[in-house]
């Protein structure tokens, strides 16, 4: 019981944190700046038939 209570607190305690975030972090600049993300590298070729090995 004592677990569950601390998860419900905890989670509330989350939730307003995260609101009192998003309200302030417009007034002070806090928000991070968003970046693009970078483009992924093709995978290299394995060429087709370098996996088998001849026998």
């Amino acid at each position: 019981m004592k677990i569950l209570v601390r998860a419900i607190v905890t989670g509330f305690g989350l939730s307003v944190g995260s609101y009192v975030f998003r309200k302030i972090s417009s007034k002070y600049n806090l928000e991070p700046k968003n970046e693009p993300a970078p483009t992924p590298t093709p995978p290299a070729s394995s060429g087709g038939d370098l996996a088998r090995q001849p026998s």
